[in-house]
C-alpha cells in the first residue's frame, strides 16, 4: 500500500537520520540501535502495524502510559520485534517488560 505524502517525507527523513548517526556501544558490545521508534498511544493506538514496517536495527520504545490493553499490545509488539530483529525498551515498567521479554527499561521515558 502507498503512504500518504507527509508519511513518505517523515519516512525519508528518518532513515537519513539514522544512517548519519554513529552506532553506540553497549557494556556488552552489543550495539545500539541508531534509531528509535517512541510510541504514544494517542497517536500511534497499534504500535504493531509500524513495528512490523521499521527496517531491521531499529529500536522500539513502548510508552503505555497504564493502558488496559498494555500487556496484549506489549505482548504483539515483542513478538514482531523478535521477529524482525529489533530492540524493544518499556518504559518505565519493569514488571511488563519482564512479562513479554522486552529487551530493557528506559526510566526517564
Amino acid at each position: 500500500s502507498q503512504l500518504a505524502q507527509p508519511q513518505v517525507a517523515i519516512r525519508r527523513k528518518l532513515i537519513a537520520a539514522a544512517r548519519l548517526a554513529k552506532i553506540a556501544h553497549a557494556r556488552n558490545g552489543r550495539s545500539l540501535p541508531r534509531a528509535w521508534f517512541v510510541t504514544d498511544p494517542t497517536r500511534t493506538p497499534d504500535p504493531a502495524v509500524i513495528a512490523a514496517r521499521l527496517p531491521r536495527g531499529w529500536g522500539v520504545v513502548y510508552r503505555h502510559f497504564g493502558a488496559d490493553d498494555r500487556f496484549a499490545t506489549g505482548a504483539r509488539l515483542a513478538r514482531i520485534c523478535r521477529q524482525r530483529g529489533l530492540v524493544l525498551l518499556v518504559s518505565a515498567d519493569p514488571t511488563l517488560a519482564a512479562r513479554i521479554g522486552a529487551d530493557g527499561v528506559p526510566l526517564g521515558c
